[in-house]
Formats: C-alpha cells, sequence, structure tokens
C-alpha cells in the first residue's frame, strides 16, 4: 500500500505529529554527526545559553520535559563539558546552569544547521504563507495553554494545569 493509499486520520494533531517525526527523522543525525548532540540535549543547552544560571526545575519548564529527563540530560552534558553547573550563591538548595564555550559552540554548530535545514523546508511555501503559518502556530499554542481541557471533561467545561512534555518540532 502506498502512502496516497494509505487511510488518513483527520486531526490536526495527528498531522503535527507526523510533521514533528519527520523534521526530527531529518535532523536528529546530522546533530550528533556535527556536535555530538541529541535533539533532547540541544533543547537543553538552547534554553541553558537563552538563561544562564538557569535551575533544572525551571530548565524542565522551559524545555516541556519532565525534571527527571531533565536531570538524567543535564549529568552527561556537564560531563561531557558542555555544561557548567554551579551552587547558587544565595541557598545551596540550588543548582545554576550556564553553558561551557564548547556548549555555546555546540548551540552555534547546530543553530546554523537547524537554520538551514528550516530554510530548505519552508521554501515549500511562500512568504506571506510563512508569515501566516508562524501566526497560526502561536495561536493555536497561546490557545492551548489558556484553555486546557481536563481529560474526559466536555470542552469548555474543565481546565487543567499546562502540560510538561510536548515535543519538538
Amino acid at each position: 500500500m502506498t502512502d496516497d493509499a494509505a487511510p488518513q486520520i483527520d486531526f490536526l494533531s495527528f498531522h503535527l505529529d507526523v510533521l514533528s517525526d519527520l523534521l526530527k527523522e531529518d535532523i536528529t543525525g546530522a546533530y550528533q554527526d556535527l556536535c555530538g548532540v541529541s535533539l533532547r540535549d540541544l533543547r537543553v543547552l538552547r534554553f541553558v545559553g537563552l538563561q544562564p544560571g538557569v535551575t533544572p526545575g525551571r530548565l524542565a519548564q522551559l524545555c516541556h520535559y519532565e525534571k527527571p529527563l531533565v536531570s538524567k540530560l543535564i549529568t552527561p552534558l556537564v560531563q561531557r563539558g558542555y555544561l557548567r553547573r554551579q551552587v547558587d550563591a544565595a541557598s545551596a538548595r540550588y543548582v545554576n546552569l550556564t553553558l561551557t564555550d564548547a556548549g555555546r559552540q555546540a548551540v552555534a554548530a547546530c543553530d546554523q544547521l537547524g537554520k538551514e535545514n528550516q530554510d530548505q523546508l519552508m521554501q515549500a511555501l511562500s512568504e506571506s504563507e510563512q508569515v501566516v503559518l508562524m501566526q497560526c502556530i502561536a495561536k493555536l499554542t497561546t490557545r492551548l495553554k489558556t484553555t486546557r481541557v481536563a481529560p474526559g471533561a466536555r470542552p469548555g467545561a474543565t481546565s487543567r494545569p499546562p502540560r510538561t512534555g510536548a515535543l519538538e518540532p
């Protein structure tokens, strides 16, 4: 059975999931080959670079990962010299994370590769379609963050806290 003849599931979440999987398949090996980091590692490094001194708990929120996963990702990144872990000066109960020079170099190299990959993909759309796509994604993301429906509830009946785990596009 070819892809054209395959049964279709007509839900936005399905289509976004498939697109996300295809994007990840396309770039993951390249990041690994170029910098020796996984897509998950790279997300952690990017957010630490954007918020130097971030705590692991806040990093989990920013990355939309569970806290145990972030802890598992941080240790090897520290051991490999991409991250620095320091005890917080104000409270020894907290640890602050910063990028090392090697971490900054890995993020910069992967960002360049990611931009090239994204630019190539976006060539399928006109400039105005690209703008509309990004606006629609932002609008849907905001909607989901502000109007979450509890599992099993009817839409509009109950809201729940935002998720902490999400797919990397």
